[in-house]
């Protein structure tokens, strides 16, 4: 996936792979003061990857069928 991808619905870069994601987690948790507890997750919405701080919350967003019937 290209640098600018966004998931349509959380608006958070996309990855193609975990370790893409993992990868970019562990450069900005090295150079950027980010959190130390970035972790990486399949997006439920467009199937590709995304990094976050939060524990694993799978009500965050209501079922794909509610908004894409």
């Amino acid at each position: 996936m290209d640098n600018e991808s966004k998931c349509p619905v959380t608006g958070k870069r996309q990855y193609a792979t975990e370790g893409e994601a993992l990868a970019t987690a562990a450069h900005q948790i090295a150079t950027a003061n980010a959190p130390k507890d970035l972790r990486a997750y399949r997006c439920s919405w467009c199937d590709a990857w995304h990094i976050t701080k939060s524990q694993q919350n799978p009500k965050r967003f209501a079922r794909r069928e509610k908004y894409f019937p």
